[in-house]
């Protein structure tokens, strides 16, 4: 196969039963020193689309911008991260190279989850308690929050097992 002329009609490809994890560690290696880069330019992007500007002006709203929550809610899928994978290996889960994509798919869902709650908190009442507007935050949000964190852990588990 090797000596097969080149031709612009044909082209060959290698099919066998170590494909899909050859392929897998090669995405894998090729994804995780990026993810530093990623995780910095996720809190970059975080924070300025949590600020909220005063009508017609230019200047930062600081009682409606969230920019802090921004940054917890990336750095809380981190964490998740590190302690889901650190609880397996403790548990003596072996290393699968589907793992190495993992982190970017948490880190997806966890910042759709974040920019859910912002908006739930910019449409409470501002002059109710603090404990009341989480409430109703979390009235709002919850539900969308739970919709599509089940459906993306369903298609990730069929993603996982079909593999």
């Amino acid at each position: 196969m090797q000596s097969y002329p080149d031709d612009p009609y044909i082209s060959i490809t290698y099919l066998h039963s170590q494909t899909l994890p050859e392929e897998l560690k090669k995405n894998a290696d090729s994804l995780v020193p990026r993810f530093i880069l990623t995780f910095t330019i996720l809190v970059v992007f975080s924070v300025f689309c949590s600020l909220s500007t005063i009508d017609g002006t230019l200047y930062i709203d600081w009682v409606l911008s969230k920019p802090i929550l921004a940054v917890f809610g990336v750095v809380n899928a981190g964490m998740g991260i590190a302690t889901s994978i650190g609880f397996l290996n403790l548990a003596g889960v072996p290393y699968c190279d589907i793992v190495g994509v993992m982190p970017f798919l948490v880190v997806a869902v966890g910042i759709d989850n974040m920019f859910l709650m912002v908006a739930a908190v910019r449409h409470t009442n501002r002059a109710l308690e603090t404990k009341v507007r989480i409430g109703e935050c979390m009235s709002d949000a919850a539900v969308s929050m739970l919709i599509t964190s089940l459906t993306d852990a369903f298609s990730f588990g069929v993603g996982t097992i079909t593999t």
